[in-house]
């Protein structure tokens, strides 16, 4: 099986890890439903999986220490659920992403200087999660990028953020309010 898709629906439980043979799966959607416990770690270790919708639902487990085998990863929809750890965007780098979605989750870490290396990214959201430090300059680099959605972490400043808003191509939609950026000197209280 190539494609396994039963998203829209109103399933609940955990997926078994032996549902499908992940090894050759190139898409898989189980967004929006009400699936609860981990998503099973083989889906993103297979070598052709290049498409993953997993949104809405109320999965839960860490993404540290993974290893994303397929080169073809480009679509990364993870948003509202409750993963957790840092390890996520390090895994991604150099994939050809042209979304990823990991808003409402409970991710930290930071954004890594390789995220410049997803040159076909058009939208990126990481609000409300726990995302923290300076953005890199790299985003600046993303010229095919429309939105850019960091609100709700705890990105910092002064450090480059003004200059990385400044020469990012985001064309339609930039947020980062709710994070704890100030511009010039901070203020130490």
């Amino acid at each position: 099986m190539q494609i396994f898709g039963l998203g829209t629906n109103q399933f609940t439980g955990e997926l078994p890890s032996t549902l499908v043979n992940w090894y050759s799966l190139i898409a898989f959607s189980v967004r929006d439903n009400m699936f609860t416990g981990s998503l099973p770690i083989q889906l993103l270790q297979g070598p052709f999986i290049t498409f993953v919708f997993a949104s809405n639902n109320f999965f839960t487990g860490s993404f540290d220490n993974l290893v994303v085998s397929s080169p073809y990863l480009s679509l990364l929809r993870l948003d509202n659920n409750m993963f957790f750890g840092s390890g996520l965007l390090p895994a991604i780098c150099g994939k050809p992403l042209v979304d990823l979605l990991l808003a409402e989750n409970l991710f930290s870490g930071t954004i890594p200087p390789c995220a410049g290396s997803w040159v076909l990214l058009e939208v990126l959201d990481l609000s409300l999660n726990y995302f923290e430090g300076s953005l890199p300059s790299t985003l600046g680099q993303l010229s095919t990028l429309d939105s850019l959605v960091l609100h709700g972490n705890r990105f910092t400043g002064p450090g480059n953020f003004i200059e990385v808003l400044l020469f990012s191509v985001a064309r339609f939609l930039i947020t980062i309010s709710a994070n704890v950026f100030c511009s010039g000197q901070c203020v130490q209280h």
